[in-house]
């Protein structure tokens, strides 16, 4: 006899056994709610970036609007309103003050805190309804 042969009587002479089943229920049982945990765990974090988001945010705006005065960004643009044919006369030179007065250290904060925001918001509004399920684990 050949070891193919021995090999397919050995497998034949094998039964499978089947789980009962009533450790497959739970089983099942503990994965959904590791699954609900995880989910609640995420909405936890997401919600944590929110409100460090938003509570940075005020302090990026108000930087924003420090920086902006400080350079003299806000009597530039008063001079669009008041003296509009100065600026038509001399545009190149105006766009390049403007360029170099503009807040970029306070922009890119708001901006940073902005996409923190959407990004968790976004990213935590998928966990709400898996939080959400009852699980008795």
């Amino acid at each position: 006899m050949t070891t193919d042969t021995h090999y397919k009587k050995l497998f034949c002479a094998m039964q499978s056994e089947q789980a009962p089943e009533c450790i497959v229920h739970e089983v099942n049982q503990q994965i959904a709610h590791y699954r609900v945990v995880r989910a609640r765990i995420y909405l936890t974090a997401h919600a944590t970036l929110i409100t460090v988001a938003v509570i940075a945010f005020i302090p990026a705006i108000q930087y924003i609007a420090s920086e902006a005065s400080d350079s003299g960004l806000f009597e530039y643009i008063s001079l669009i309103t008041s003296d509009g044919s100065v600026i038509l006369g001399n545009w190149k030179e105006f766009s390049l003050l403007i360029a170099e007065s503009l807040p970029v250290i306070g922009g890119i904060a708001c901006l940073g805190t902005l996409l923190l925001l959407v990004n968790s918001t976004y990213r935590g509004i998928k966990y709400i309804p898996k939080a959400l399920i009852k699980t008795y684990a």
